[in-house]
């Protein structure tokens, strides 16, 4: 079934239910119908069902039903229903396909034979959407209202204007509002010609911007520029007069700018002076008191360089860094993971960094680890030096400081075989000099790493010459023989003896079978003990031993007679037993000699008679106490005379809730018990005469 309904209100659908045979099915209600929709647009994925807010009720008697659906559920273009019998009724399955209008299909005007009927010129459409047509002469009302262009909706930011001109002024407010909600498109899209400019931009008279622009709210730049086709610049900003071509701030943590290299080898920035001696870029750092911001802060790529600079043609320096007054460094460099705080490269000949100290005491280089880095990593090519240094003086070719937990100087030897610290004497000086101060070792070596750290053997010197002699003699090595005692000689000694003196299988096995007849466990299993029955097994098992304990209560295996001890003996005693005469003794001791009150002979004895003995015959009932007066059959009754803790006699209620006793006067007491019935028991019944 396809209907047509209005789009976004109520509306309900009537439908014939019929079987396979097409006969219609009555009587199908509630629990046994189920309604589910499917919604979707036409350019839209129509997703999954989901459940009808409404019930689909039976019309009357006649297998007619109907269903009404809410206007939030008639909100798009299609609307599927299919409706199914869950019961056993055996009527078919609904599928009812519904299309949405704007407006009121009611409306619609058609032929007999179903198109649309042909219009009268001058027709008068007095509604729209349900509402009166406003006048447009009437007063408050505009003489023009567009409702669509090009057949999409206006209301709904829906329908695409096309002009070839657009003036707009708003004196009260932002005269144009360009949003993109959807599809990542742009907010506006502006294209220029020829040389005319995409958007020419002019800022208030009175400080106002000519261009502000914010990022996304996440992570979107305020401004992506892209250079045009065959190198064009993606962005070119020119100062008048003393204005800057460019300001940028950061923000709290922002750069002011961030600039990405090309993706083969163009500069995130290139910068020239235009003629003079104006600097390609003059950076300078936050200039108030107690300021820290740099004046350039620059990160190389995965595998470049943050700055990458070039010395003159002739003998300008790629990097001229002079501090300004006070204590002020003129490079401050600080490397980041493995990345070097300052990596420099030599010419053909010329040096990678050539540091002149200050005219007094101030070094060319000084530098110090942060935490555990090194305050200077070098690394020779080729066969070059990492770093040659050379003194004058009585100045030092290098003089280093570990920090906190860093060495002073960390060397590490080459892949093969360079040492990781060469030191030369010349003529009669030291190749190397080493001095400690306090505590601290004149050498530190981490050959710990292969060796172990030293550590004290029976009292020993903690050292390894202190181990060694322990390990030797225990005299310093004076009566150390290392033709006889050397470690090569005893095993060598050791392999001799056992390849001159070896075991066979039968010495082997003759030596266990000894071991075992010393503690007398061979007797265990194999070996006779010679010892009568009943006689005194102590010379066998000791007295006390653990066997012992298993076999007898004093520990004295004198004690154990394997006639009446042993598993067979206790075995034949207990299948010679007299079970009737041990029943016959029970059963006697419960009827003659149990007296106490409440026992279970005093019981058995009591219910020698099941109704009592007494010359009062008592007929006792009982009820359903939810009334009072329905009996209740089957109910185990059990009476005793009021305190005297004996039963007196027993009975079962018959249909009519009723049981006898034979009781003499007095006051009674009446218990009640019955499979799923709880009784609040005893029943007190006095003065039974």
């Amino acid at each position: 079934m396809e209907l047509l309904r209005q789009y976004g209100v109520a509306s309900w659908i009537v439908f014939p239910w019929t079987d396979i045979n097409g006969d219609v099915v009555s009587g199908i209600g509630g629990g046994d119908i189920e309604e589910e929709r499917l919604n979707w647009n036409d350019t839209a994925d129509p997703g999954a069902f989901t459940p009808c807010t409404n019930a689909a009720a039976e019309i009357g008697t006649e297998g007619v039903y109907e269903l009404k659906l809410e206007a939030a559920e008639l909100q798009t273009d299609l609307v599927y229903v299919k409706i199914r019998n869950s019961g056993s009724q055996g009527a078919k399955m609904q599928h009812i396909l519904i299309r949405t209008m704007v407006g009121d299909p009611s409306l619609l005007a058609t032929t007999t034979g179903g198109g649309l009927a042909a219009l009268a010129a001058g027709v008068d459409v007095t509604k729209w959407h349900g509402d009166a047509v406003p006048d447009p002469d009437d007063a408050g009302i505009p003489n023009v209202n567009l409702v669509s262009i090009d057949g999409a909706d206006t209301d709904g930011n829906n329908a695409t204007l096309k002009l070839k001109q657009l003036d707009i002024t708003n004196n009260a407010g932002t005269a144009v509002i360009a949003k993109s909600t959807g599809s990542n498109g742009h907010g506006i899209d502006v294209l220029g010609n020829g040389t005319g400019e995409g958007v020419t931009i002019t800022g208030g008279a009175t400080g106002g911007h000519g261009l502000q622009v914010t990022g996304g709210a996440t992570d979107g730049d305020g401004i992506n520029v892209t250079g045009g086709a065959s190198n064009g610049t993606a962005l070119k900003l020119q100062g008048d007069g003393t204005g800057e071509g460019l300001i940028a701030t950061g923000g709290e943590t922002g750069n002011g700018i961030e600039a990405v290299g090309g993706a083969d080898s163009g500069s995130g920035i290139k910068a020239h002076a235009q003629d003079g001696n104006g600097h390609g870029i003059e950076a300078v750092g936050d200039p108030t008191a107690g300021g820290t911001g740099d004046g350039i802060s620059a990160t190389g790529g995965a595998s470049g360089n943050g700055i990458e600079a070039i010395g003159g043609a002739t003998t300008g320096a790629g990097i001229y860094a002079h501090a300004t007054a006070g204590n002020n460094d003129g490079i401050e460099a600080v490397g980041h993971n493995l990345g070097a705080g300052l990596f420099c490269g030599g010419g053909v000949t010329g040096n990678g960094i050539e540091a002149e100290g200050g005219g007094t005491s101030g070094d060319g280089i000084n530098a110090y680890a942060d935490n555990n880095g090194n305050g200077i990593t070098a690394t020779g090519a080729s066969n070059g030096h990492g770093i040659d240094c050379d003194g004058t003086g009585t100045g030092d070719g290098v003089n280093t400081k570990g920090g906190a937990t860093g060495a002073g100087l960390k060397c590490i030897g080459g892949g093969t075989s360079g040492a990781g610290l060469r030191a030369e004497g010349t003529l009669d000086a030291s190749g190397a000099e080493f001095v400690k101060n306090g505590t601290g070792k004149d050498i530190d070596s981490d050959q710990t790493d292969y060796i172990g750290t030293p550590v004290a053997i029976d009292g020993g010197a903690v050292t390894l010459a202190g181990m060694i002699t322990k390990i030797f003699d225990d005299n310093g090595g004076a009566t150390y023989d290392a033709t006889t005692e050397s470690l090569t000689e005893l095993h060598d000694g050791h392999i001799a003896f056992i390849t001159a003196t070896p075991l066979t299988a039968a010495e082997v096995n003759t030596q266990v079978d000894t071991a075992l007849s010393d503690i007398n466990l061979d007797h265990l299993l194999a070996v006779d003990t010679g010892v009568a029955a009943d006689a005194d097994l102590a010379a066998i098992v000791v007295d006390g031993s653990v066997m012992a304990h298993l076999m007898t209560t004093d520990l004295d295996s004198n004690s154990y007679n394997c006639s009446t001890d042993s598993q067979q003996a206790i075995r034949d005693n207990m299948a010679g037993a007299d079970t009737a005469a041990i029943a016959a003794a029970v059963w006697d001791e419960l009827v003659a000699d149990i007296t106490e009150a409440s026992s279970i002979g005093v019981f058995l004895k009591n219910l020698s008679s099941t109704a009592g003995s007494g010359s009062i015959t008592y007929t006792y009932t009982v009820y359903d106490v939810a009334d009072g007066t329905t009996p209740i059959p089957d109910v185990d009754v059990w009476v005793k005379i009021r305190d005297g803790g004996t039963i007196l006699g027993s009975g079962k209620t018959d249909a009519a809730g009723e049981v006898v006793f034979y009781l003499d006067a007095g006051d009674y007491d009446f218990y009640r018990q019955k499979s799923g019935w709880d009784f609040e028991n005893p029943d007190q019944e006095d003065g039974i005469s």
